[in-house]
């Protein structure tokens, strides 16, 4: 028999105890976004629990449990009778915020949530599970969102939300001084493309994407004054001929799909690419030693039961392009969970 090694050793770890909570700590989150009440408090100041349960349409006593909740999660603090958001972590939960990261909740509340209940499954056949939660006849889950316009207006703008900030660090290191043109392939609301733009105004670009995203693209344009520079193609990356470029960026895109449908995918952005082409890997990287981080290990889980797809490290993605015919470029880390790895085509 195991002695406990200290007193209270009858207590898990709090790395234990993180993780058997952290399900009811992710909707307590996702509800206090669905109701307004943290863009209400991430607005600043002291708010009382009435005067909050009355603005969002909430039954007092119920509220204050979340409250409670939300104190225990760091997420605010009480202050006699009121609630405060501390200020670190107010841009991050604002919805005006370009730092808003709740654009991802209902795909991880409506979705996600569901297909990891079947995890234990994935692990005895190392298959998606998507179809056990999704309705009809067996249609993948892009093709299902893709015909929803609602869900797809929801989905651009998560991805938005992840990958904006990071690239605007990011296309600090493509050094276009002299201009070219961009493709940001399966870009959605096209987060790379408009980054790209505003740090080097001799760049052109287009987003390539299903035709049904074509609408929140133009928006994309409107909103930031991009009407000669940002385009627009539709299309399917894997049966279209893609359109010719010097720089092509790939966000999250290859992290849904296997290491076949991968390179399949680079050889035809290679045939694209000008000489001296490069293609921009934007993904989520394991560290070497493949310990971390969390978020990525967990988000690679998602992608085994949501795609078929995985998540990798720089290394696993420079053996991809030299199989694609790309020379391996540098690796450039942002201060966000977006990374950059480089392939160059000789």
């Amino acid at each position: 028999m195991l002695e406990n090694p200290k007193p209270d050793g009858h207590l898990p770890p709090p790395a234990l105890e993180r993780a058997i909570f952290g399900f009811m700590a992710s909707h307590v989150l996702f509800a206090a976004d669905d109701l307004g009440l943290l863009d209400r408090l991430a607005q600043g100041g002291t708010h009382e629990g009435p005067a909050l349960a009355s603005e969002v349409k909430t039954e007092p006593l119920a509220l204050d449990r979340l409250l409670t909740a939300l104190v225990s999660l760091q997420l605010l603090t009480r202050e006699g009778d009121g609630y405060r958001m501390p200020d670190p972590v107010r841009p991050f939960l604002r919805r005006d915020s370009s730092l808003y990261c709740g654009g991802v909740f209902p795909l991880l509340k409506n979705f996600s949530t569901r297909t990891f209940q079947h995890l234990g499954e994935a692990m005895v056949d190392g298959a998606p599970q998507w179809k056990k939660v999704l309705p009809g006849e067996g249609a993948a889950p892009f093709d299902i969102m893709y015909q929803d316009a609602a869900a797809l207006e929801r989905f651009a703008r998560a991805m938005w939300s992840l990958g904006y900030q990071a690239a605007t660090e990011l296309v600090d290191h493509l050094r276009l001084e002299r201009g070219g043109h961009l493709v940001d392939l399966g870009g959605g609301s096209g987060s790379f493309a408009v980054a790209a733009l505003q740090r080097w105004p001799a760049l052109t670009a287009e987003v390539f994407d299903r035709p049904a995203m074509e609408p929140t693209v133009a928006r994309t344009r409107s909103e930031y004054g991009l009407s000669t520079r940002l385009g627009f193609t539709g299309g399917d990356f894997f049966e279209s001929t893609l359109p010719r470029a010097d720089v092509y960026a790939l966000g999250f895109i290859l992290s849904d799909w296997t290491d076949l449908q991968s390179v399949r995918l680079l050889r035809s952005v290679h045939a694209a690419l000008a000489p001296g082409g490069r293609v921009l890997i934007l993904e989520r990287l394991f560290n070497e030693q493949r310990t971390g981080p969390l978020p990525t290990a967990l988000m690679d889980l998602c992608m085994l039961l949501e795609t078929g797809g995985r998540h990798r490290s720089a290394s696993q993605y420079h053996g991809l392009l030299r199989q694609a015919g790309f020379l391996p470029g540098p690796v450039h880390h942002s201060s966000y969970e977006k990374h950059m790895v480089v392939g160059i085509k000789d």
